[in-house]
């Protein structure tokens, strides 16, 4: 029971809406069409007590999904040298409350038109994927992509898998810098 509570939110926080509202900021002074090859930032990710995002199934998509993009844009993965640039993502979830109040109006049974407000209290989850691009030589941020969308429940392993590869791509469509979105 406990194991199908622990894959139920992670498939909720893992699918994320279609559309996701990406925002880059990037060093205009820095050289990417110098960069060619890329590698994994040599740190371990620290876990973050949330088992929603320290999931070991949710960092290989991420994982398998940039590594797919970069290489589809030409960047080579290395391991046994050193990279142009290193990669690294972080990812959140965070609780939100949407307040939505409209008027609505009703004809009462004496024929009279009533307006009466009614508030609907939604509570759902966003989920931000930051991802960052490191000058290996120069060691510094050069480029940093964050998507933002509401997760929503979905049943299916596939379904988490196509949403994180959909996150995934539009956040590095604008990678480097100048690519269209």
């Amino acid at each position: 029971m406990r194991s199908r509570i622990w894959l139920a939110w992670l498939l909720v926080l893992a699918a994320a809406c279609a559309s996701v509202q990406v925002h880059v900021d990037f060093d205009p002074s820095a050289d990417f069409s110098s960069l060619r090859t890329f590698a994994w930032f040599p740190r371990t990710r620290e876990p973050t007590g949330d088992f929603r995002v320290d999931s070991p199934l949710l960092d290989s998509r991420i994982r398998n999904a940039v590594e797919r993009e970069l290489a589809a844009k030409g960047f080579e993965k290395v391991v046994d040298r050193d990279p142009d640039f290193f990669v690294f993502y972080h990812f959140s979830v965070e609780d939100r409350i949407d307040v939505h109040t409209v008027n609505r109006t009703y004809v009462d049974r004496w024929g009279y038109v009533v307006s009466l407000p009614e508030t609907r209290v939604r509570q759902y989850q966003q989920g931000t994927l930051m991802i960052d691009v490191a000058d290996a030589r120069e060691k510094r941020l050069v480029w940093r992509g964050v998507g933002t969308g509401r997760l929503r429940s979905s049943p299916k392993p596939d379904e988490t898998t196509r949403a994180v590869n959909s996150a995934v791509a539009e956040i590095l469509g604008r990678f480097p810098p100048g690519a269209a979105p």
